[in-house]
């Protein structure tokens, strides 16, 4: 929201909001109002909303090609990876299910392997969410996604898969 400046926003109905701006109940914080991270989101939001189509139509079409790139390398490794999301932030899995839509069902995949793969994505300067959740960001290029996916395919050589 700040273009990675420290800010956090909370949101909630009028009601609820207005007892922490009349003072009934307090919020505290180490950066609230702090006039560089808002300084920094307000720019950041403005710039999106000014060049929406061309940020966002791009952020996703990145994030597509590297969901693709990856569902691509592990099946030409035959390694049983479900991606699923919209683009620029997704989830990956290592499931033979076609869908991962509650508690029970992420259990049941392997969480282990997927700590595994963290760590061989980080030994070759690639990182994600351990659990298999993957950010884009507009600051990724299409040699970035390709560079991943080639990596991406080298760090699952290295997993044992049975």
């Amino acid at each position: 929201m700040a273009g990675g400046m420290q800010v956090s926003a909370l949101a909630g109905r009028a009601d609820v909001m207005d007892t922490i701006s009349t003072g009934k109940v307090a919020h505290a914080g180490t950066f609230n109002s702090q006039p560089v991270g808002i300084a920094a989101a307000e720019a950041t939001l403005r710039i999106l909303d000014e060049q929406r189509e061309e940020v966002y139509g791009t952020l996703y079409a990145r994030g597509r090609a590297l969901m693709e790139g990856l569902r691509e390398a592990a099946a030409k490794a035959s390694v049983p990876l479900l991606v699923d999301g919209p683009g620029p932030v997704f989830q990956t899995y290592f499931t033979e299910e076609e869908s991962v839509r509650n508690y029970r069902d992420f259990a049941r995949t392997d969480r282990a392997r997927m700590a595994l793969l963290h760590a061989a994505l980080l030994e070759r300067g690639v990182n994600m969410v351990p659990r298999g959740l993957w950010f884009l960001s507009t600051a990724h290029t299409e040699a970035d996604v390709a560079a991943t996916v080639e990596v991406f395919a080298d760090a699952l050589r290295t997993l044992p898969f049975g």
